[in-house]
């Protein structure tokens, strides 16, 4: 969100956090709350609107502002830089294992006993190693994530969702996400979680096919078709920067 020079910043707080908010004024009768994918929240609002009803207004909010931006934090993964050379960890569906470079002519990777090993010719290059792995990840995220749709959609169909198409998509910031057109994106590095935290990332995606924003129908499906939707949530933001590939 961009922030003009001319928007001051209002706060309230809220036990230890503090939440801070913008508030924009125009010719409307409605007040509206936005948290937005980086965590900033906007408050859209009449022109005559009291700036302390609107603090009231964001104080009866502040629950589910935060569960928001707690939300938001969780579908940011932290990669740090990876050098893919042997003796390095990394995960698959929440188990670690050692990364094993191994020469031979053939490129090839292959999970056995607790070693990824990432079969690459001599003079390959220190770049084919990055590549033959992040192409495996993808390779199981598609075989998985449709593994899982599948099961998700048992759940959410009665309630009106419908099958998806879905990609595997290389994202920065986020595990996953539905676009206006609904198709679901997931990014390969989600194979890297736990499978109870696949489903949640899987499910929510799909939960926006029928209702697109955070809205209280959305969490109400949600709730529904993965009650313990809550404890998988914190399980994946609590992994946080350990969750690297």
């Amino acid at each position: 969100m961009t922030r003009h020079l001319d928007q001051p910043v209002h706060s309230i707080v809220v036990g230890t956090e503090t939440i801070e908010y913008l508030v924009t004024r125009s010719d409307r009768s409605t007040t509206r709350l936005i948290v937005n994918p980086d965590g900033a929240v906007e408050v859209r609002t009449s022109l005559d609107r009291p700036d302390k009803s609107i603090a009231s207004f964001v104080q009866c909010k502040a629950r589910w502002i935060l569960r928001q931006q707690v939300y938001f934090e969780s579908f940011r993964p932290r990669v740090p830089e990876r050098r893919f050379v042997s003796g390095e960890t990394v995960r698959y569906l929440g188990r670690q294992y050692r990364l094993r470079i191994e020469c031979m002519d053939r490129e090839d990777v292959k999970l056995l006993g607790g070693h990824l090993r990432v079969f690459a010719p001599r003079d390959a290059g220190q770049d084919l190693p990055r590549r033959l792995v992040e192409g495996w990840y993808k390779n199981r995220a598609k075989d998985i994530i449709s593994k899982r749709l599948a099961i998700c959609l048992a759940k959410a169909s009665p309630h009106g969702v419908t099958e998806p198409p879905l990609l595997i998509h290389w994202m920065t910031r986020r595990w996953g996400s539905c676009t206006p057109a609904g198709r679901v994106l997931i990014n390969p590095l989600l194979m890297i979680a736990p499978l109870d935290c696949v489903d949640y990332v899987v499910m929510h995606e799909m939960c926006h096919l029928k209702h697109p924003s955070h809205s209280h129908a959305f969490y109400r499906l949600l709730d529904t078709t993965m009650p313990d939707w809550p404890q998988r949530r914190i399980r994946l933001a609590s992994l946080g920067q350990h969750l690297t590939m």
